[in-house]
């Protein structure tokens, strides 16, 4: 058996290896060192923007560590290389990330329109010379104030009923059975013959009235005129009872026997006669009679 020393188990490394690795370590310090200046810059670029842009909350802390004008900026900053580097970055960071202009906008010397409602853009009454006119105000008025709802009143008015018709007037009305016809014909009536007849007297009407009797007519004969042998009237009842009897020009006004209700009647029988004693003077007369009956209200 031989020993081997450890050297020679392990060969040593030559000089390009050990270079290559040392140049290795040189690129990532390198890097390292380019990470952190990036990170500085980053923090930079952060703080200047917080300064330009007032509206990021979360960078209100870091404020205090940056000057609030260009003239205050660190003469000597600790670290001259990174104090230079976060100056620079921090003179050109708002032209980066400030607003671009409008094109459209108002120029420098022109001043921006305001508003119609605004309290600058109204014109001064004293200065124009015309009295303003001013918005009548409207009064809100308080709930208080407010009428509530009131109920209406009842109709007090009774129901409008209809009418009723007016009542017939009272009247007396009197008709009979016979109406406007002839009663009697006395043309064959020879001396000594007698003729009956009966009219029914009706109250067709709403009084209660009394009756009477009489007889008219317009051209006179002996058969009118002659009281002993001219035509004989006799007026009774259908009970026998006589209203009248004697010549047919002395009727005159016979009273009827009762009083007629309302829609009550009652029959009354008349006798012509001729008496026997008549001559033959009286052959061929002709005499016109009318019957005429006259209702009284009574009482």
């Amino acid at each position: 058996m031989s020993r081997d020393l450890p050297g020679d188990l392990e060969p040593q490394p030559d000089d390009k290896k050990r270079r290559r690795i040392l140049g290795l370590l040189d690129r990532r310090s390198w890097l390292f060192l380019g990470m952190g200046l990036a990170g500085i810059l980053t923090v930079a670029l952060i703080v200047t923007a917080d300064e330009s842009f007032a509206g990021i909350n979360g960078m209100r802390a870091i404020r205090a560590l940056v000057p609030d004008n260009e003239t205050n900026h660190p003469v000597a900053p600790s670290i001259p290389v990174l104090g230079g580097l976060a100056a620079a970055i921090h003179d050109i960071a708002p032209l980066f990330f400030a607003p671009p202009a409008d094109p459209t906008g108002p120029g420098p010397g022109t001043p921006s329109p305001q508003p119609a409602n605004s309290p600058s853009s109204s014109v001064d009454p004293a200065a124009s010379g015309v009295p303003a006119v001013q918005q009548p105000s409207l009064a809100t008025p308080s709930p208080a104030a407010t009428a509530g709802p009131t109920a209406s009143p009842p109709n007090s008015a009774a129901p409008m009923s209809p009418s009723p018709s007016p009542a017939p007037a009272p009247n007396v009305a009197l008709a009979t059975d016979r109406g406007a016809t002839a009663i009697v014909d006395l043309t064959d009536l020879v001396p000594g013959d007698s003729m009956d007849r009966t009219i029914t007297v009706q109250n067709s009407g709403s009084l209660a009235f009394r009756y009477t009797l009489s007889a008219m007519q317009t051209a006179s004969t002996p058969l009118w005129t002659d009281a002993t042998d001219g035509l004989q009237l006799t007026v009774r009842t259908t009970g026998g009872t006589i209203l009248y009897t004697g010549p047919l020009s002395g009727v005159g006004f016979v009273a009827g026997p009762t009083t007629l209700a309302p829609g009550t009647s009652e029959t009354l029988r008349y006798t012509f006669a001729f008496p026997a004693s008549a001559t033959n003077g009286f052959q061929g007369l002709i005499q016109d009679l009318t019957l005429v009956l006259d209702a009284v209200e009574f009482p």
